[in-house]
Parts: C-alpha cells; structure tokens; sequence
C-alpha cells in the first residue's frame, strides 16, 4: 500500500547561501584580455582615484582582501539602475559615468530615474552604454593602451573595444589569468 503521509519532514535552513544569487549581488573585474598588454598579467579597468572625475584607465589587476577592501578601484558591481559602480565599503558610492566621449568616475545619482550617461552594461565582452538612441562601447586608443577610457560608437573598428571580460570575485579563476 502506498502512503500519501511522506515519511520524513522536509528540512529548512536559514543559511545564506555562499553565492549570492543576483547579478547585483555579485562583485567582479573588468578585465582587458587586448593582446598588446603583457598577457603574464590580469590587466582591470581601473579608477584613478576615489574622487569626482577620475580617470578610468586599464592597469595591472590587484589582488584586495577584506581589510584592504576601501581603497578598491578595480572591483565594480552593478546596482538595479543600470550603473556599474566600485564595490567595497565607501562613505560614497562612486559610479561610471560619461559626458560626451569621455569615461569617468563621479558620484551616483540616486533615486529610481538614472541619466542615461551612468547606465552601463558588459555585453558580449564589450562594457557598453545606449544614450541619445545609439549604442557606445567603452575602449581606448589602441596606440596609446594606457591612456584614458573613452566611448567609441557602434561599427567602430576600435580593437579595445570588444576585449573586456567580467571575472567574478567568488570565481575560484578569479585571481588567474
């Protein structure tokens, strides 16, 4: 005879799974994999500073540990606005953002309507941001590869371009090549 009673209670857990679950939860790099850079080396876009309209460059990846964690200006996570900003603990929260052709670091604008010029996205290995109708894409001058980060605008033959990779900090390749 079968027995519509199950015969053990299902068990229930308050623990917070080790992954977060959300895209927005998740902290990560945005590596350049563009081939002039010494390939020995994990190379990030990289903020200049904490501060209003710092330069974003790529630079050598650092590897941050919890209590190094509030001088990060590699490590970036996405909020449910559509901005990409530096994760870690911060008395500010410091977004990309975009004016004109230039790619920058400022203050977040807050509340839930964000301008368009902070809305970005990693898409098919390409950091991107749709304003005034048209699509851009985040690179740099291939001849000068440390100089600042710009936008470059759809059907560019830019090579920095389509080279951007996200690698998630709570990916066990994360401090790999």
């Amino acid at each position: 005879s079968v027995s519509a009673i199950p015969s053990v209670a299902p068990s229930t857990s308050n623990a917070p799974s080790s992954n977060p679950s959300s895209h927005l939860d998740r902290e990560f790099t945005i590596r350049s994999v563009f081939t002039l850079f010494d390939q020995s080396r994990n190379w990030c876009l990289t903020a200049m500073e904490k501060g209003m309209n710092s330069k974003i460059k790529v630079r050598p990846c650092v590897a941050y540990d919890e209590t190094g964690r509030s001088g990060n200006l590699q490590l970036w996570k996405r909020n449910e606005h559509g901005q990409l900003l530096l994760a870690g603990p911060t008395m500010n929260e410091w977004c990309l953002k975009s004016l004109s052709k230039a790619v920058f670091l400022d203050n977040c604008s807050s509340g839930s309507t964000v301008p368009e010029d902070e809305r970005f996205d990693v898409v098919n290995n390409r950091v991107v941001q749709v304003k005034n109708t048209k699509t851009w894409y985040v690179g740099f001058d291939p001849s000068r590869r440390f100089s600042s980060q710009y936008l470059y605008k759809s059907g560019s033959l830019n090579d920095s371009i389509d080279k951007y990779r996200i690698t998630y900090a709570d990916d066990a390749k994360f401090g790999t090549p």
